[in-house]
């Protein structure tokens, strides 16, 4: 598993959609590189924000829209890749 490769798969991962082969693979490179480890965090949070926020369970935000609205899930989905493509080795 290659930090590329494993940087494309936070949705399938997070939704248990990977062969259990793949997910072991991502598990253990998870587990191993800092930088993939912290993206999928960012990912996961991000979620968490736009679900939340989609609930109106985040307090301060005048409506649903505030952040769901210029955020959708294509730009989040190419902010994490752009951001992925500048903190990850080459090598790895």
């Amino acid at each position: 598993m290659d930090c590329k490769l494993c940087q494309q798969l936070p949705e399938a991962y997070r939704e248990g959609m990977l062969s259990p082969d793949l997910k072991t693979q991502v598990d253990a490179h998870l587990e191993a590189c800092r930088s993939c480890s912290m993206i999928y965090r960012d990912y996961v949070l991000s979620e968490r924000v736009i679900r939340k926020e989609k609930e109106g369970l985040i307090i301060g935000f005048d409506s649903p829209s505030h952040i769901t609205v210029p955020i959708s899930k294509t730009y989040l989905d190419v902010f994490i890749r752009k951001l992925s493509d500048l903190t990850a080795p080459d090598d790895k």
